[in-house]
């Protein structure tokens, strides 16, 4: 096998097009192991055919909205139920790649990887809570749930409706979408509601595929 070294390979004056081997199936090897290849700012990379190797960018994301209102009693973990992808005004709901599925509160992944997924909830009582506990709980095996991660808030006492919201976030590694699942429980010191709306979101998560297992 020939090698040529030279420091510069341009076009000829003239031409704007450079071709790197024949027509044909071929394989062009650039660097080796450890080198660095540079690409200058401005330059765009033209994808004419399947370009594979490249890091894979954001391949899922999912918007879900709590459409109805939820009365939850004093010091009882309750499912929180009553789901639908937003997509009214705008919301991008199974929108990218292929959304999340629901059945009763329990939310299931279309693929495997690992998932941020950041929700929020908004509480309304007409008097005070000492708390308001909501947890984002995750099963690995399809039955048992555990407490992956716990948002807390409270209310002072309102002579009429006060509001207030709790959050709760986490990265969930899906490593089966059959077994792997969440869903959010709430628990307050005294009966509250956790608002939704059909149109747009006073509580809701989003869900992201950030990479592979």
């Amino acid at each position: 096998m020939s090698k040529v070294q030279v420091d510069t390979i341009d076009t000829r004056s003239g031409t704007s097009t450079m071709q790197i081997g024949s027509t044909n199936t071929s394989t062009i090897n650039i660097g080796v192991s450890g080198d660095t290849v540079n690409i200058p700012s401005g330059v765009t990379i033209a994808n004419a055919g399947t370009a594979t190797g490249f890091p894979a960018g954001l391949s899922n994301a999912d918007y879900w909205n709590k459409t109805t209102d939820q009365s939850v009693s004093g010091s009882t973990n309750t499912l929180l139920t009553g789901w639908s992808q937003q997509t009214a005004r705008g919301g991008a709901g199974g929108e990218l790649g292929s959304g999340l599925t629901e059945s009763s509160g329990l939310f299931s992944f279309p693929t495997t990887g690992i998932w941020y997924v950041s929700s929020w909830f908004r509480t309304l009582r007409n008097g005070s809570t000492r708390y308001m506990n909501l947890f984002l709980e995750v099963t690995l095996d399809n039955s048992n749930y555990n407490t992956l991660s716990m948002g807390s808030g409270q209310m002072n006492y309102s002579s009429s409706d006060g509001v207030s919201q709790v959050d709760a976030s986490a990265l969930i590694d899906c490593t089966d979408t059959s077994n792997v699942k969440f869903k959010f429980t709430f628990t307050p010191d005294n009966t509250t509601t956790v608002e939704g709306d059909g149109s747009y979101t006073q509580s809701g998560f989003i869900a992201m595929r950030l990479g592979d297992t």
